[in-house]
């Protein structure tokens, strides 16, 4: 897996526990992927609207799908159901200490 595909799971699985623990509530999920966010809130509405395939301007080019289309369909699916979480961007090791924890637990396991 990629890092990207990571980020993206990380991302998922805490909206997952979201869901299941705190439906309705206002959150903050916090992420130093900019990958993530921007997917989030610029790409995910057009990538659903075109069947989860980039589309080029040129018509003649083939529809290629999106790498990690599934985590980014789950993911689309827990965001509209918990329209109160915001995904965040923060600066991955810059002393944040939630982004210091989460490393630190990450690297638990691996």
């Amino acid at each position: 897996m990629d890092n990207n595909r990571f980020e993206l799971l990380a991302v998922t699985k805490a909206m997952a526990w979201i869901e299941a623990n705190a439906k309705n509530m206002g959150v903050w999920l916090w992420t130093d992927s900019r990958h993530v966010v921007e997917g989030c809130y610029r790409w995910r509405k057009i990538w659903r609207n075109n069947g989860w395939h980039r589309i080029t301007a040129n018509a003649h080019a083939r529809r290629r799908s999106i790498p990690n289309a599934l985590l980014w369909q789950e993911l689309d699916t827990l965001l509209i159901h918990n329209a109160s979480v915001e995904i965040q961007w923060c600066k991955g090791h810059a002393e944040t200490p939630g982004n210091i924890r989460a490393d630190m637990l990450a690297r638990q396991f691996t």
